[in-house]
């Protein structure tokens, strides 16, 4: 129930990130598949997933508060709601409207370089 993708949920600002290191013998479970199934659950119950962004990082910048894909998305997630907060509305196009232009899908490479592109 928790994860259903209703209830309000169409309503919330979504990053989902994962941080992935695709070496031989590091890899780990990969638990990936919860992203999608999250999505498809808010496609389900909302007619789209649209306040849901997918970050995937290659592991290069680990997992660190201070700099990186991390401190960038916790910025992102505080311009998000800093401007959901400030808006009248509470409403799905409330969010969509509020959410930073350039926080999109995308992933990274082993090198850093970031890939703008939908997650599948």
């Amino acid at each position: 129930m928790l994860n259903g993708g209703g209830g309000g949920r169409s309503n919330l600002p979504i990053i989902d990130y994962r941080s992935y290191r695709y070496a031989p013998r590091t890899v780990p479970l990969d638990a990936g598949h919860h992203t999608f199934v999250v999505q498809e659950r808010l496609r389900s119950a909302n007619g789209d997933a649209d306040n849901m962004v997918i970050l995937a990082d290659s592991g290069h910048g680990r997992f660190e508060l201070e700099h990186g894909v991390v401190a960038d998305s916790i910025n992102q997630m505080d311009r998000w709601l800093t401007a959901l907060h400030a808006s009248p509305n509470r409403s799905h196009r409330a969010t969509m409207d509020t959410k930073p232009a350039d926080l999109v899908d995308a992933c990274w490479t082993s090198a850093g370089r970031k890939i703008v592109e939908p997650q599948t």
